[in-house]
């Protein structure tokens, strides 16, 4: 029988959560049904084996839909969090899953360790969850005597497509292209490959109880919208018909409109997610791979993005 691992995730059942449990070779607790991986634990049994472990990497949370209120949202991520932490021993450390958002918009470039600015981040109610859960697992994670890792990473790319991606994807296999714009904004994503590796480069080094450390995590390159556009195309060929898309002016447009009574909710989540499609975005990570001691050249786009598409 093959011995438990002393490395936990929490939230395994999403796609942040599969890849660092795939990367760690850990333990799953999951959320939802049995998706048929080995050491596979329901969340309201996972009680016991949070206690046995040594690392417990936090990676629950839906993403937020159409379909789910805010204070839904908020429960996943923050309520879920404060859960997790009541059943941690001193002594462990936690690895917290957050996200890139939280540091906002870049103006122009975003440093790595620069102080969170959720509100100016066009998606902002996720922006600011996310920030509210972070800042729970660093607070209440030190009172209990926790080591706590908090890992900010943008939007993940791994396999299978999920997000964006998955949806332009879609798009274009029935013929459609949706043609972003402006073509030059930048989207810096994380690769599965790299938050993997990053991953087990935390939980192999020692984390000290007296400090709280945040990386910020993404690919060590951006791909703008046109690259993305033309990407796609060599991946599955030309388009019956293409869809501009000017994501910006778009978002500024369902913003107003989003103040006539009886409009406001969906216009306004659109006009979010539009907004953060028109963002030219670029994070600072020079300094987590340098403290992480990790290569750049072994995480290339054609390494990474090309081979996610592929």
């Amino acid at each position: 029988m093959t011995e438990p691992s002393n490395i936990t995730v929490v939230g395994a059942d999403g796609i942040v959560g599969r890849t660092l449990a795939a990367a760690l070779g850990a333990n799953r607790v999951i959320h939802g049904p049995s998706q048929g991986f080995p050491g596979e634990t329901p969340i309201a049994s996972c009680q016991d084996l949070l206690q046995i472990s040594r690392i417990v990497f936090n990676a629950q949370g839906r993403r937020q839909s159409r379909g789910l209120s805010l204070e839904s949202f908020r429960a996943t991520h923050v309520d879920a969090t404060r859960r997790l932490v009541e059943q941690l021993l001193p002594g462990t450390t936690l690895v917290h899953i957050s996200s890139a958002a939280v540091l906002g918009r870049p103006a122009p470039l975003i440093y790595g360790r620069g102080p969170p600015a959720p509100a100016s981040f066009p998606l902002s109610d996720y922006a600011q969850v996310k920030h509210e859960s972070e800042q729970l697992a660093i607070d209440m994670g030190r009172q209990r005597g926790l080591a706590v890792i908090v890992l900010r990473p943008a939007v993940v790319c791994a396999t299978p497509l999920d997000g964006m991606l998955l949806t332009m994807v879609d798009w274009l296999r029935h013929g459609l292209l949706l043609d972003l714009h402006p073509a030059q904004a930048r989207h810096h994503f994380c690769s599965g490959l790299l938050l993997g590796e990053i991953a087990r480069r935390v939980a192999a080094r020692p984390c000290p109880r007296d400090k709280v450390t945040v990386f910020t995590v993404a690919d060590p390159f951006t791909v703008t919208n046109q690259d993305l556009r033309e990407a796609l195309v060599r991946r599955w060929g030309q388009p019956r018909q293409r869809i501009p898309l000017p994501a910006r002016n778009l978002a500024s447009v369902l913003q107003r409109l989003a103040r006539v009574p009886g409009l406001g909710g969906r216009l306004s989540g659109m006009a979010q997610i539009l907004g953060g499609i028109g963002m030219d975005v670029e994070y600072d990570v020079d300094e987590t791979f340098t403290e992480l001691g990790i290569d750049k050249a072994s995480f290339g786009r054609e390494q990474t993005f090309e081979r996610v598409l592929d």
